[in-house]
């Protein structure tokens, strides 16, 4: 991945708030990454993976992203990860790196969740954002909502007309944060499946319009 610097930083807006960079991430993060995801979503990762988080770190830095993985950096320390899909990609090798990393029983039982959970593919002249990460003691500190400011513009430079996302029903600091930055709910779907699993039953998916001035994409 390229090691171009995202343009600005998000400065401190009051006590608590903190100085980040936004940048695309590096080969480098990958383990940082993938720590971020499987200390980001226990509830998704732990009944697919098992229970050792490391594990479920090494996995998810091995696997090829759906798009171009960012990272929020404070004085070195990536504390933050999302993920920005533009355009459906090629599926990515699934079962060998499930292999390398679980013996053959926990590796067929892996890959049968994941394509059972599916994969999100960006709509029409919508961009996608995918695996938003903070480290825990970073949250409620402006790391999350400088790294979706950082989707939006980077969706609009692309001539995208809007952002869409999925969260969990529930997750409430998570849907307050994309409802303030204008995000709403277009449709809910059910997961009745998925709540002996992941201790969730439905997920909400939002999109955020990109307000082009008239002329723009999507006149």
């Amino acid at each position: 991945m390229g090691e171009r610097w995202v343009s600005g930083q998000a400065r401190g807006h009051g006590d608590g708030f903190v100085e980040v960079t936004v940048r695309p991430a590096r080969d480098s993060d990958r383990r940082t990454v993938g720590r971020l995801l499987a200390l980001g979503f226990p509830d998704k990762f732990a009944p697919v993976f098992g229970p050792d988080r490391e594990r479920a770190a090494a996995i998810l830095a091995d696997l090829p992203p759906s798009g171009t993985v960012y990272v929020a950096e404070r004085a070195g320390e990536v504390v933050g990860t999302f993920t920005l899909v533009l355009e459906e990609r090629t599926p990515s090798p699934l079962w060998s790196v499930l292999r390398r990393h679980l013996g053959l029983g926990a590796a067929l039982r892996a890959f049968l969740l994941l394509q059972l959970m599916g994969t999100s593919h960006p709509e029409p002249h919508t961009a996608l954002v995918e695996a938003v990460a903070v480290l825990p003691e970073w949250r409620g500190r402006g790391v999350g909502r400088r790294m979706m400011t950082e989707a939006l513009a980077s969706a609009r430079r692309a001539g995208r007309r809007r952002v869409g996302l999925y969260v969990v029903e529930g997750n409430a600091p998570a849907f307050r944060l994309y409802t303030s930055l204008g995000f709403r709910v277009q449709r809910t779907h059910r997961l009745l499946w998925a709540r002996s699993l992941f201790g969730a039953q439905r997920i909400l998916y939002m999109t955020a319009e990109l307000g082009y001035p008239r002329g723009g994409p999507g006149a």
